[in-house]
């Protein structure tokens, strides 16, 4: 059986991906593709680097330019970049638990604009499509306790 890896990143550096996700004070960023380049090197599988797109936060052209420098830095960049649109919370089946507001999905957009980018830079990048959200169960579904 062969297993794949994916990778929640999120955020090109340690300070957005900190103020995105608790775990990150744990892994830096550097550690996490230093590990993520002996693993391709290692598997010679692809990894998904799935990256999830919130306005105003982690969308502009200056983190999809960091995130493409990260992976073309990689001995053996054998990856590709999911970009999953931010279902807000609170919608559909969960509304009444989870706070609303807190973040925005990007626009289509700035969604292709960054996608561009990455792909300029010769990094392969798809854009997931939504599904899910009318029951609380969509990717890209962030959770504030």
């Amino acid at each position: 059986m062969q297993i794949n890896l994916a990778l929640s990143l999120h955020a090109p550096n340690d300070k957005l991906r900190e103020s995105l996700m608790p775990i990150a004070k744990k892994y830096s960023v550097k550690e996490i593709f230093e590990t993520l380049d002996e693993h391709t090197q290692k598997t010679n599988r692809r990894v998904m680097i799935e990256y999830i797109m919130i306005k105003d936060k982690n969308d502009s052209d200056e983190c999809a330019k960091e995130l493409a420098g990260l992976i073309k830095k990689m001995k053996k960049p054998l990856v590709f970049v999911n970009l999953i649109l931010y279902n807000p919370s609170g919608r559909g089946f969960f509304e009444s638990l989870r706070p609303t507001g807190i973040f925005k999905p990007s626009s289509g957009e700035r969604t292709k604009a960054f996608k561009a980018i990455l792909e300029k830079e010769g990094i392969e990048a798809v854009q997931r499509w939504r599904f899910g959200d009318e029951i609380g169960g969509a990717c890209g579904q962030l959770i504030v306790n």
